[in-house]
């Protein structure tokens, strides 16, 4: 067996670590690792491990060294207060996906029949269907991880399935059409690819990140798509880059009736809500 401190083992290598961002993280995966709180490790306790334990304690330091991401690493992200498994090749949920289901949640109906486009984790549509049962999901997306990961999740959080689908937007065939339509598609202009950080270039799906020169892409596909999904009078939510929320409502008016821009949490702009659409 090997003790350790967890404080003590944060204040040893912690100075190894430059950016201020990574010590934070390295913190975090601490707090995991060791199922403890803040003030427990103020408490400088020591902890017996296993000798694997312990190896595995250092593979994760080293892994997030190397900006390998939190989530990744513990296979689980936390949205809208329901823990999610995720894994490489995934999507992580970000804080601001939460804002969007907070505002989908507030407005659908009990039996609405939705479809969430791009359906990553299951984050967006199994939140909904877990805050209102009574509603009709269904997911789409072009990735078989994404469409296994969404399954998984939906089993382990709802204890049932709903209908996915893994094709691509372009190609999707359905006999039915559904009263919301919602989507968190990719939307990172190319050109900023230089910003992003290491964590995110190095190891999230770039698919599910970056949509043309200036990440509109998919919205213009999404609207292309509404006469073969959408019912009349139906709606759509979507969220985007703060910079692009007006240019997002261009693309989408003369096809609803009422078309707006809500913020997110953070006071940027950051969805785009379309309701009673025109139809065919």
């Amino acid at each position: 067996m090997v003790k350790i401190s967890p404080y003590q083992y944060y204040r040893e290598h912690s100075p190894k670590i430059s950016e201020p961002h990574l010590k934070e993280i390295f913190k975090r995966m601490i707090f995991s690792f060791f199922f403890i709180k803040p003030y427990q490790f103020l408490l400088n306790e020591f902890y017996s491990l296993s000798l694997m334990r312990y190896i595995q304690l250092e593979y994760y330091r080293y892994k997030i060294f190397k900006n390998y991401p939190l989530e990744y690493l513990l296979q689980e992200k936390e949205f809208f207060s329901i823990l999610f498994f995720v894994k490489k090749g995934i999507l992580i949920p970000r804080l601001e996906t939460e804002g969007l289901v907070k505002i989908v949640l507030d407005n659908i109906n009990e039996k609405d029949r939705i479809l969430d486009i791009g359906c990553g984790s299951g984050n967006i549509s199994i939140s909904l269907k877990k805050m209102k049962p009574s509603v009709e999901i269904e997911g789409i997306d072009i990735s078989r991880r994404a469409i296994k990961i969404t399954k998984r999740n939906m089993r382990a959080i709802l204890g049932e399935d709903f209908p996915l689908y893994r094709k691509s937007l372009t190609f999707f065939k359905t006999n039915k059409k559904y009263d919301v339509i919602v989507s968190n598609p990719p939307y990172i202009p190319k050109e900023e690819e230089s910003f992003m950080g290491i964590d995110v270039l190095k190891y999230e799906p770039r698919i599910a990140l970056f949509s043309g020169k200036e990440g509109l892409f998919f919205y213009f596909l999404i609207r292309d798509r509404l006469k073969d999904l959408l019912l009349p009078e139906g709606s759509l939510y979507l969220e985007c880059g703060f910079s692009q929320a007006f240019l997002v409502k261009d693309i989408f008016s003369g096809y609803f009736n009422e078309i707006f821009i809500e913020k997110d949490f953070f006071g940027k702009d950051r969805y785009v809500v379309a309701k009673k659409y025109f139809g065919n």
